[in-house]
This record gives structure tokens, C-alpha cells and sequence, in this order.
């Protein structure tokens, strides 16, 4: 979710687990960014490393608000599949 303040955007950062650093998802190139961030930052303001030369994140920057946790990944669920042997079923 990405806000606005004072004409920047703001940007939720997902601590790294083990690092002082925390990423967050760009729309414009569609990667992940990650920033150096110190444990009593809250908020703070960077500018972009993004790779699309056009990116308007490169002028004005972004605010990078430290999400309280890490957020876990979306894992597909598995369906178990019986699998049947030769000749089974038929008749």
C-alpha cells in the first residue's frame, strides 16, 4: 500500500530477518528495493535504485515507513493427489 506525504510516497518496509535492513516492492520496475534502517527509525526518506530510467522515484524519492513484522510469503496450497497403479479402475 503506497501513501502520499508531501508530494513522496510512502512505502511499508518489510524488515529483513537477521539484517538492519528492509525492503519494499516498487510499482515501477516491479522488484524489491532494500535500505539500510536503523532499529530506532521509524519513518525515513530515501531515494530510488530503481533500473527504470523514467521512474518519477528518482527525483522525488520515497518515505519508508519499518513494518512491525516481516510479512510471510503466500504459499500456494499443496492438493494431494492419489496417484492410482496400472490396471487399478479399469474393468
Amino acid at each position: 500500500m503506497t501513501l502520499t506525504t508531501i508530494g513522496r510516497p510512502l512505502f511499508l518496509g518489510e524488515p529483513v530477518p537477521g539484517s538492519p535492513r528492509v525492503r519494499i516492492f516498487c510499482p515501477y520496475c516491479a522488484g524489491f528495493h532494500t535500505h539500510n534502517m536503523r532499529p530506532d527509525e521509524e519513518i525515513v526518506h530515501r531515494l530510488a535504485p530503481c533500473d527504470v530510467p523514467d521512474s518519477p522515484l528518482h527525483t522525488t524519492g520515497y518515505w519508508i515507513q519499518r513494518r512491525a513484522t516481516a510479512v510471510e510469503p503466500l504459499r500456494p496450497k499443496r492438493r494431494r493427489v492419489k496417484l492410482r497403479s496400472a490396471g487399478e479402475g479399469e474393468s
